[in-house]
């Protein structure tokens, strides 16, 4: 009988444990990582933040009459005692596997860059993306964070234009 008690008292304690920081999350009224509202903010930025992952998109229009979006995630991934976050900007679109030139044009063009590289990204239909990713420490400056989303955005609208001559994304 007493094993039972106290067998049902730390079931409905850990209940109570487990719950309690979902229902502070879900009353939470901020959303999204405020490192980088502060630094949208503070450059003065218009942005959504989307979904469960709290993910920013800002859309910016350029000087060449194109406009492009970019995405921040809010989520952080540990990486040898630093804490990263994931920059990107989408450039291409294809039903299926890219064409071999197009695929080699990105290989390339990831070689020549310093930072960030070409990734493809696949949708739940299968399509597959060219997205340009930045992989950021998530401690940066505001206005560090604001230059590598800008030069992110600006290397996807610059292979899109190239590949496509459409502004889509």
């Amino acid at each position: 009988m007493h094993r039972f008690i106290l067998s049902a008292s730390l079931t409905a304690m850990f209940a109570l444990l487990s719950a309690s920081p979902v229902a502070i999350a879900q009353t939470s009224p901020e959303k999204g990582d405020p490192r980088i509202k502060k630094a949208l903010d503070e450059a003065g930025m218009t942005y959504a933040i989307l979904g469960d992952q709290e993910q920013f998109k800002v859309s910016v229009k350029l000087p060449n009459k194109r406009k492009q979006h970019v995405f921040i995630n809010s989520e952080t991934q540990q990486v040898g005692g630093l804490e990263i976050r994931r920059i990107h900007s989408a450039a291409y679109r294809s039903p299926g596997a890219f064409p071999l030139d197009i695929a080699n044009q990105f290989l390339m063009d990831s070689n020549r860059k310093k930072l960030g590289n070409w990734q493809t990204v696949l949708d739940n239909k299968k399509a597959h993306y060219g997205v340009f990713t930045m992989k950021v420490d998530a401690e940066l400056p505001a206005s560090q964070l604001v230059k590598l989303m800008m030069e992110t955005l600006l290397t996807a609208d610059n292979m899109e234009a190239e590949l496509t001559g459409q502004d889509i994304f």
